[in-house]
């Protein structure tokens, strides 16, 4: 059995609004998670932080990263397959136990592209809102984007049962690097991001407390320390 990393979604009353932008109170006690590898299984030096939240009608998930060079973001038609050369953000989520997985991704022009088991006839009616924030020499940008999926996209009508498990993975496409560097999963599945055998865990459960892991350390310098925080859920 391979190592699946988990988080347990916060439940949210309020649901955040899609804008691009992480107000007070909408993201700041939700679960989060980092740690992305790349496709050699190696630890990133550039790494997102993911959100995940969830209501009784939708998962909410929200990326934000830091991108040295800027963020490169062109393609504008749905389910163009180039946007995997540009930076963008990738959700897979598996459901059942049936092997059925979907693919959601995004770029920074909240340009969208979702498939099922690869087949990208399939669509779904899900939203993403992005902000890029460039730094003071308009060089590298801080890119945040929220995404909302909705739980009818997969025929449900409201969220999971409490303690209900999904396979899931969060994926970070970058132009900042070359290679095979530019590919970055949060589960741990190797060269190819389609792989639902290795990929990591959603636990749902309405009354979970909100556990960040918010880094890793020094990456840059080769030096490792796991950095989190844990506290109750909005409103307990």
């Amino acid at each position: 059995e391979p190592f699946r990393p988990r988080i347990a979604p916060t439940y949210v009353e309020t649901p955040p609004i899609l804008d691009g932008t992480m107000s007070g109170g909408e993201w700041d006690r939700v679960a989060s998670t980092t740690g992305f590898l790349h496709t050699d299984m190696s630890l990133s030096a550039l790494q997102p932080r993911v959100w995940a939240a969830f209501d009784e009608e939708y998962l909410y998930v929200c990326f934000q990263s830091s991108n040295p060079g800027g963020v490169k973001s062109a393609i504008q038609e749905r389910d163009g397959v180039g946007i995997f050369t540009e930076d963008a953000i990738e959700i897979f989520l598996q459901p059942g136990s049936d092997g059925t997985y979907h693919q959601f991704a995004a770029n920074s022009l909240d340009t969208r592209f979702d498939s099922e088991k690869q087949i990208s006839t399939w669509n779904a009616e899900w939203k993403s809102a992005s902000r890029i924030e460039k730094d003071k020499w308009y060089v590298g940008a801080t890119w945040t984007i929220e995404v909302a999926i909705p739980f009818a996209a997969f025929g449900d009508a409201q969220a999971p049962a409490d303690g209900a498990v999904w396979r899931a993975n969060f994926c970070r496409d970058w132009t900042a690097v070359d290679g095979p560097y530019r590919a970055t999963s949060w589960a741990h599945v190797g060269s190819m991001f389609h792989n639902p055998a290795k990929f990591g865990e959603l636990l749902f459960h309405r009354g979970s407390p909100a556990i960040q892991v918010t880094g890793f350390g020094d990456l840059s310098n080769g030096q490792i320390a796991l950095e989190g925080v844990a506290s109750a859920r909005k409103g307990q």
